[in-house]
C-alpha cells in the first residue's frame, strides 16, 4: 500500500546569525522540550555547508532566530520529489512534472500542472509538441477533482539518465524555490 503524506512541518528561518539566515527548513526528531532539532531544505541567502542544526527555546524566545510555519497552502516543495502528498484542490502545484494518483488507486506518470488539471503525455514527441505550441491538447487531462495524491517526478542527479518523458533537475528545483518564494514564505515578517 501506498503511504500518502499530509503537509510536512515547514517554516521559513529569519536570523541575526548570518550563517542560518534566509531559508527554508523542516523540523526533525525533537527530543527534548530545550532543543528543536531542524533539517536545511534551501538556501535563499549566504551558502552553507550545514545540513542540519539545533535551536534551543533560548535562541527562539530571545528572538535571534525566528520561525515561521510555511503557508497551509504549500502541502510540498521543490525538493520532496518521489514522496506521495494527499491532494487538495487550490494548494500550490509547481512546474515541475508530477505523477498522479487518481481516486480508483491507478497511478498516471509524467503529468504536468495546468491551471485546475494535470496534462499527461504519452511521448516525448507529444510533450515537444506541446511545449512549441505545435498541437493543442485535447487529452489526457486529469481534473482536480479525479486526483488522489501526487508526487513529483524523481530529480535527475547530474549525469544520471533517465527514460522519463522530462525529468526534474536540480536546476528546476532551485528555479520553483526562487521563482515562487512569495508563496512558499508566505507574509513571513521579520
Amino acid at each position: 500500500m501506498t503511504e500518502i503524506q499530509k503537509q510536512k512541518p515547514y517554516f521559513y528561518l529569519k536570523s541575526k546569525n548570518e550563517k542560518l539566515d534566509d531559508m527554508i527548513v523542516r523540523e526533525v526528531n525533537t527530543t527534548n522540550n530545550d532543543s528543536r532539532y531542524f533539517h536545511i531544505v534551501f538556501t535563499y541567502g549566504k551558502k552553507t555547508n550545514l545540513k542540519s542544526f539545533s535551536l534551543n527555546k533560548a535562541h527562539i524566545e530571545n528572538g535571534t532566530h525566528t520561525l515561521i510555519p510555511c503557508p497551509e497552502n504549500i502541502s510540498h516543495l521543490p525538493s520532496d520529489d518521489m514522496t506521495w502528498f494527499e491532494y487538495q484542490p487550490n494548494r500550490f502545484r509547481y512546474k515541475m512534472m508530477y505523477d498522479v494518483m487518481l481516486e480508483n488507486d491507478e497511478i498516471i506518470k509524467s503529468c504536468y500542472p495546468n491551471g485546475i488539471t494535470f496534462t499527461c503525455f504519452k511521448s516525448k514527441q507529444e510533450l515537444s509538441e506541446y511545449a512549441a505550441n505545435l498541437i493543442k491538447k485535447q487529452h489526457g487531462d486529469i481534473k482536480d477533482s479525479q486526483i488522489k495524491a501526487i508526487r513529483l517526478c524523481k530529480l535527475l542527479k547530474p549525469l544520471e539518465h533517465s527514460d522519463d518523458l522530462m525529468p526534474n533537475t536540480e536546476i528546476q528545483v532551485s528555479s520553483n524555490f526562487k521563482v515562487f518564494k512569495e508563496w512558499i514564505v508566505g507574509n513571513a515578517k521579520e
